[in-house]
């Protein structure tokens, strides 16, 4: 049996960085994200975000092709919003890209604290600027 630690922090952000991510959303994006998460044999580690922006760390396996790693935990989550809210006035979209990061295991407590405080670092403007850039943005 191989060896490995992949650690990876994720960041994606909903369509047009909408302000959609309420803590109502929040209440089935989560769950659905760690489900997806565990069923393809990848272990979450810190998940949170604010209103227009998910962070993800997580184990990944390298039998886990990122991109559908990624892919199907969007593609789930707002699968799952709409059909919570099948009446929603617009459906709940994740935009395009996203950012990936890997990281070390000294660096792994930092991650997670940072993930776990999201809102805090954003309400006190304390951010990691290289942790909440989004691809194509």
């Amino acid at each position: 049996m191989a060896h490995w630690v992949c650690l990876y922090h994720v960041v994606w952000a909903t369509k047009y960085r909408q302000p959609i991510l309420t803590p109502t959303i929040e209440q089935i994006v989560y769950p659905s994200i760690r489900q997806t998460s565990d069923r393809m044999g990848c272990q979450i580690l810190a998940l949170n975000g604010v209103t227009d922006h998910v962070h993800v760390a997580a184990s990944v396996p390298p039998t886990v092709l990122l991109t559908k790693w990624i892919g199907d935990m969007k593609a789930i989550a707002s699968r799952d919003v709409n059909l919570a809210f099948p009446d929603a006035e617009e459906r709940f979209f994740w935009q395009e890209g996203y950012s990936i990061h890997t990281f070390g295991q000294r660096s792994r407590d930092i991650v997670i604290r940072y993930i776990e405080n999201q809102k805090q670092h954003h309400a006190t403007n304390t951010l990691y600027a290289g942790l909440e850039h989004i691809a194509g943005e």
